[in-house]
């Protein structure tokens, strides 16, 4: 109602069309300033609940397992650090490098020791039981591989061996 009484109100029609154009614009950047918003907070809520759960729940054994699995990270995630022979820039702090690299070694540890726990805890008999009646699928499927594979190397042999005719000699 208010805006009717401003829009009769108002001579001009420039400033009309100021006018809607206004209000369709303020109305196109807030919702896509409100979805983008929410879709972050919505993405950021659910990793952190997703991770806390997880994490919450991958442990379910003592302590002692626990730290022992704590003291494999952290040694694993030392060596991975130790073993990264990359250098900072002069431009790049080497405190801020120290500590990209090592967040990045121990992220790696963690995948590491978390997939060693989670093939750890697969039942062999079920994975056996499985493999025992794929058994020949599994082989036709080895058997067209490493063919591929052989005739691949051949090939590169056959045409690498070709192109040593055209080297220069010295």
């Amino acid at each position: 109602m208010i805006f009717r009484y401003l829009y009769e109100k108002i001579e001009d029609d420039e400033l009309k069309v100021c006018l809607v154009a206004g209000l369709v614009a303020g109305l196109a950047v807030g919702l896509a300033a409100g979805l983008a918003v929410g879709l972050a907070a919505g993405l950021a809520v659910g990793l952190a609940v997703g991770l806390a759960f997880g994490l919450a729940n991958l442990f379910q054994s003592d302590f002692y397992v626990n730290l022992l699995l704590l003291i494999i990270i952290i040694i694993l995630s030392e060596l991975l650090f130790l073993l990264d022979k990359s250098k900072p820039d002069k431009k790049i702090n080497r405190l801020w490098f120290t500590l990209i690299h090592k967040g990045e070694a121990f992220f790696e540890s963690c995948l590491i020791v978390i997939n060693i726990v989670a093939i750890l805890s697969v039942d062999l008999s079920v994975v056996s039981a499985f493999l025992s009646e794929q058994i020949p699928i599994l082989q036709q499927i080895l058997y067209c591989v490493g063919w591929g594979t052989l005739i691949i190397i051949l090939a590169v042999g056959y045409i690498y061996l070709n192109s040593l005719r055209y080297k220069k000699r010295k």
